[in-house]
């Protein structure tokens, strides 16, 4: 039996004065860099920080839509975790 590919997401995440305060994930780099750049837009460089990170999810389940209604869509592909 072949194993499973993993699947790819791509978080996106915000720093402001070393406090991370969004993550959100993408199911396709662009979209996360475009995501990135846009948050960059309005940071302060000297303190605040944004970046775009691959993670790999081994024997992940598919995500449905009654998931993606508890996690939170952002956008089409896009999810943001809910704040702990």
């Amino acid at each position: 039996m072949p194993r499973e590919q993993p699947e790819l997401l791509w978080a996106v995440v915000k720093v402001e004065s070393g406090i991370p305060v969004m993550v959100e994930a993408y199911r396709d780099r662009q979209s996360a860099k475009t995501r990135d750049l846009s948050l960059r837009k309005d940071m302060h460089p000297e303190n605040d920080e944004a970046g775009v990170f691959e993670i790999q999810i081994e024997g992940a389940i598919p995500l449905t839509a009654n998931h993606e209604k508890h996690i939170g869509v952002r956008d089409k592909g896009s999810l943001q975790l809910p704040h702990c």
